[in-house]
């Protein structure tokens, strides 16, 4: 009885730290992508000024 206590309770701290990792990679992946898609306009518009 308390494995089985001791193992679900395991898991449920697992699943907990793997969403707050899943959680951070999307906002450092979407934190990266605003700025990314920013740089990228900044260069067309460099490119469209050099023509």
């Amino acid at each position: 009885m308390e494995t089985t206590i001791s193992s679900s309770s395991t898991i449920a701290i697992i699943i907990q730290t793997l969403t707050f990792i899943l959680y951070i990679a999307i906002l450092i992946g979407g934190i990266y992508l605003i700025t990314s898609i920013k740089s990228i306009k900044k260069r067309l518009d460099v490119l469209e000024k050099e023509k």
